[in-house]
């Protein structure tokens, strides 16, 4: 492995407190490797009509950028990265 990352990360991912500027913003943002293919990762904390707390989570591809400028538009427009 010659990209400058020290371990691999292949099948693993990551989950940071977001900073929320709306209760619609994710509590939690990262990405997520699966199978050598990279997701955004978003997360948000919820509470079930019985008082069950659980992870509420999406995942979207990352999609490079296109040819001649703007990359794909994913509707991810709250997440930083």
């Amino acid at each position: 492995m010659d990209d400058g990352k020290k371990y691999d990360d292949t099948d693993r991912g990551v989950l940071f407190r977001a900073e929320k500027k709306t209760d619609k913003h994710p509590d939690y943002k990262g990405d997520l490797n699966v199978g050598g293919v990279e997701f955004w990762l978003s997360g948000w904390a919820e509470t079930s009509k019985a008082g069950v707390k659980y992870m509420q989570l999406r995942v979207t591809k990352k999609e490079p950028p296109a040819e001649g400028g703007g990359g794909k538009n994913t509707g991810n427009d709250d997440l930083p990265f």
